[in-house]
């Protein structure tokens, strides 16, 4: 296990070095994201591709792609392979016209709303879902580009026809803001690597630090300690109990079986811990496993736990563990 990380300790060196506490610039964009130095001074808006100005918000909501919406903190679930128009490139440099839109979520997500960016629009929507059930039919002047569902519904198309063609610059599914970023994390043991000027502890908030970055030498995952009897585990403690839209685990780039048969549960705020998957993969190797909401719990948690395999090895790697959810409202 030595020398996982050879001489990666010259870069940590130069990033320590060029550390400053300030909140501008690509400082606190998603280039580099939020660190230990300046995740309490900055907002959580690591997605803004410009520069954010002196309120800590992004201009324009110019996000990056795969990213939408309000300080660009919701991930965008019609930004998939399954969708190769235009309208769902993440460019708003691009557009068509078009009278219709069949939006592919490339898995079954809790949906409740969705943004249309245009110029101006004057008509009647209808949308419906995967099997044609109509979710929204009405007429309006879409002024404010985002469009709220009468309900939340589990679908993984929605359909959308406009009563005449409109020039769209894209199409956005609101899947949820990432709830576990920068949360208290525990796991059950630390891997720890010796360099010239000291340590490197591959502890357990580096799978919640926004880099879903799978090189492990880039020192943004997380590695529990070797010559454990038990099964390595992982948390994180979201603050509050959210209602969980789908959950994605990036992986490291090798040694990318460790992950495979591991366990997730939720928390819920009275302590009741759930199982919510269990890997059926053992053998598979995956840069990512993402699980939809049907695999969700249907009661908001507030604690997610990791827990590994119980295989020869007992390591338990991640690179980063998206949590996508919302706040749960009582009715």
């Amino acid at each position: 296990m030595a020398g996982e990380i050879g001489n990666i300790y010259f870069v940590t060196f130069f990033v320590v070095l060029f550390e400053i506490r300030f909140c501008s610039g690509e400082y606190c964009s998603y280039l580099n994201g939020r660190t230990s130095v300046n995740k309490g001074d900055c907002t959580e808006l690591e997605h803004c591709v410009s520069n954010f100005d002196q309120t800590g918000q992004c201009p324009g909501n110019q996000c990056e792609p795969g990213w939408m919406g309000p300080g660009c903190q919701y991930v965008n679930l019609a930004l998939n392979p399954l969708n190769k128009d235009n309208v769902f490139d993440g460019d708003m440099t691009t557009h068509r016209s078009i009278n219709a839109a069949t939006v592919n979520l490339n898995g079954t997500f809790i949906v409740n709303a969705f943004i249309i960016h245009t110029r101006w629009f004057s008509g009647s929507l209808t949308v419906r879902d995967g099997h044609q059930n109509v979710l929204l039919q009405k007429s309006f002047q879409l002024v404010s580009p985002t469009i709220v569902l009468p309900r939340p519904v589990l679908t993984d198309i929605l359909n959308m026809q406009f009563s005449y063609s409109i020039y769209i610059k894209e199409i956005e599914v609101f899947g949820g803001r990432d709830v576990a970023l920068w949360k208290p994390t525990n796991q059950s043991s630390t891997y720890s690597e010796a360099i010239p000027n000291g340590m490197i502890k591959f502890s357990s908030d580096k799978a919640v630090d926004g880099s879903g970055d799978g090189n492990f030498g880039n020192l943004s995952c997380t590695h529990t300690a070797t010559g454990h009897s038990k099964n390595p585990s992982w948390n994180v403690n979201l603050g509050k109990a959210y209602s969980i839209i789908a959950i994605k685990i990036s992986n490291r780039n090798d040694n990318q079986k460790r992950i495979n048969g591991f366990k997730l549960f939720g928390t819920t705020e009275n302590g009741t811990k759930l199982p919510v998957y269990s890997d059926p993969l053992p053998y598979h190797n995956r840069n990512e496993i993402v699980l939809d909401s049907t695999h969700m719990p249907d009661v908001p948690v507030s604690v997610i736990t990791i827990e590994g395999p119980n295989d020869t090895e007992k390591i338990l790697t991640l690179c980063e563990v998206f949590v996508y959810g919302k706040i749960h409202k009582l009715s």
